[in-house]
């Protein structure tokens, strides 16, 4: 797949969207992150998740690792969106001055 670089799961977003909210060990949620850990390998790319665990537990990574992740994206993508708002937001006030 050119263009990509690696698959990345959002695990809460992605039992949201099967309707099965942070239910990660239902088999609905565990066979769609099979089905795309397989369709990422068998593109040649890099599979990834974000964690939202205790990362100081080397058993979480090891659970990531063991499914076939190789892209670990800690923290999930909250932080982003929350900074990226905050710069909004402080853009805003300026042009509003």
């Amino acid at each position: 797949m050119p263009g990509v670089d690696t698959f990345i799961i959002g695990p809460v977003d992605l039992a949201i969207s099967l309707g099965i909210p942070f239910q990660f060990d239902d088999a609905k949620y565990v066979a769609a992150v099979e089905r795309v850990v397989e369709a990422a390998q068998a593109a040649g790319k890099p599979a990834g998740t974000a964690i939202n665990a205790d990362i100081r537990d080397p058993d979480v990574y090891r659970q990531f690792i063991d499914q076939g992740f190789t892209v670990l994206m800690i923290g999930g993508d909250e932080w982003m969106l929350q900074m990226t708002c905050e710069q909004a937001m402080a853009s805003y006030s300026k042009g509003r001055s």
